[in-house]
């Protein structure tokens, strides 16, 4: 069962793909709050939702919120996703076996939550959901005081919704 809100967010230290730098759920929540998206590259939900959070990740300040993916996939995989997707964002590696993606519970991709400083789910959504994904959008913006990213056009041609 997927971790919900208000329990507590399973701690990770995971190493992105892109470089040899390691990400720690703890180190992330220093600056405020963190989303992650635990996805899978093969899923059609994951390339939908996967772009949305780039346009966060390049829109808010990465000192007050973080913004990272967290890959179900091998590091290759993940590269070429990345690559082919023009993804930017932190995407990290889980181990064999994917322990962080059972620790959070994960039966559908992608999810993505929002983990409070306190360590607590403040947020998840399972799948592709313009309407879910806009709505963090806003609250993001209303926590930092800042504009909310225009996502319209990163989602402009995609479904409401969609199971992943």
């Amino acid at each position: 069962m997927t971790i919900a809100t208000g329990s507590p967010a399973p701690a990770f230290s995971l190493p992105n793909a892109a470089d040899d730098r390691t990400f720690s759920l703890n180190e992330g929540l220093r600056g405020g709050p963190v989303i992650v998206g635990l996805y899978k590259s093969s899923c059609r939900a994951s390339k939908l939702t996967l772009p949305v959070l780039q346009k966060l990740y390049e829109t808010y300040p990465a000192d007050r919120i973080a913004i990272w993916g967290l890959a179900l996939d091998s590091a290759n995989i993940t590269a070429s996703f990345a690559r082919r997707y023009a993804l930017r964002l932190p995407l990290l590696i889980d181990g064999e076996g994917y322990p962080t993606g059972q620790a959070y519970g994960i039966t559908e991709t992608p999810t993505i939550f929002m983990i409070e400083p306190s360590e607590v789910v403040a947020w998840q959504m399972a799948g592709f959901d313009r309407t879910a994904l806009e709505a963090v959008n806003q609250e993001i913006a209303r926590r930092l005081d800042l504009p909310a990213a225009d996502l319209s056009a990163t989602m402009e041609d995609d479904p409401a919704h969609l199971h992943g």
